[in-house]
């Protein structure tokens, strides 16, 4: 079940964003060291006929992509150190990485979407030897014969979790179908380092990362996500089936509750 990559490319920001470096915290230096990698997998929905209907655009999501950079410009920098020796991420808009990819695999031929290796590395950009010049964010768009899709994120976890992640998605996936976003969370906020919570923001009684764990399991939001799969569906997400490969994601609505995902890598 190969994977041929037909383009790579580097993805600026549609407009010009600020020139600055985001210097990094303890905390910050404290989280995963590296990039998180998640896998959605969607269904091709079928026309009258019980053809696959094509829904998925790489040109719309390249431009869609450009866009989403504008307001999440960290994305588009690289990681880097200070004047002080200390660790920062240079806002500078070279971009994210954007993948398209073909393979002959149909979806029917993954059984039951469990997490591997091999699977993330056919679907996910390589990051396991990315320098310290490496993008930040790192997409792959995969077709299938069968008409589905595969969509593969690298996130570096010094620049974005998971509540931050699934704001990404959705006002990618948002543009993309070229409707207002909805969900409600309005523009990113990129706040100073600090060593404590600002004031008059809510605390969750159960911080991420801190809910139930058992057997050494990743932590997973409860529920589906209709509305990031929607958004990429141009429908109601019935398509969507989310591969969690190796990252905590939280549902957006409802950061408390969590349960366990299946095994990461």
């Amino acid at each position: 079940m190969a994977v041929q990559v037909v383009t790579s490319e580097l993805v600026a920001p549609s407009e010009a964003t600020p020139r600055r470096a985001l210097w990094l915290s303890n905390l910050d230096l404290g989280a995963r060291n590296g990039y998180s990698p998640t896998v959605y997998f969607f269904r091709a929905p079928h026309r009258g006929d019980g053809k696959a209907e094509s829904f998925f655009s790489a040109g719309v999501l390249r431009a869609a992509l450009a866009r989403a950079l504008v307001p999440f410009h960290p994305f588009a920098g690289r990681p880097g150190g200070g004047r002080g020796g200390g660790a920062e991420i240079n806002c500078n808009d070279q971009g994210a990485l954007f993948v398209v990819a073909r393979s002959e695999a149909a979806l029917d031929d993954f059984q039951g979407f469990a997490p591997s290796k091999e699977m993330r590395d056919m679907f996910v950009p390589p990051y396991d030897n990315a320098g310290a010049g490496a993008p930040l964010l790192m997409l792959q768009v995969t077709f299938f014969r069968c008409g589905g899709v595969a969509l593969g994120t690298a996130m570096h976890h010094f620049v974005i979790d998971g509540r931050s992640a699934f704001h990404f998605i959705q006002t990618w996936s948002g543009d993309a179908v070229a409707r207002r976003r909805r969900s409600g969370w309005g523009e990113p906020a990129f706040l100073a380092p600090a060593l404590m919570f600002y004031p008059g923001v809510r605390v969750p009684d159960e911080l991420p990362g801190q809910g139930r764990r058992r057997g050494g399991g990743r932590l997973a939001g409860a529920g589906s996500h209709g509305e990031v799969q929607g958004a990429l569906l141009r429908g109601d997400g019935r398509h969507g089936v989310r591969l969690t490969v190796a990252m905590i994601v939280l549902r957006p609505r409802d950061t408390c509750n969590v349960e366990r995902a299946r095994e990461s890598i």
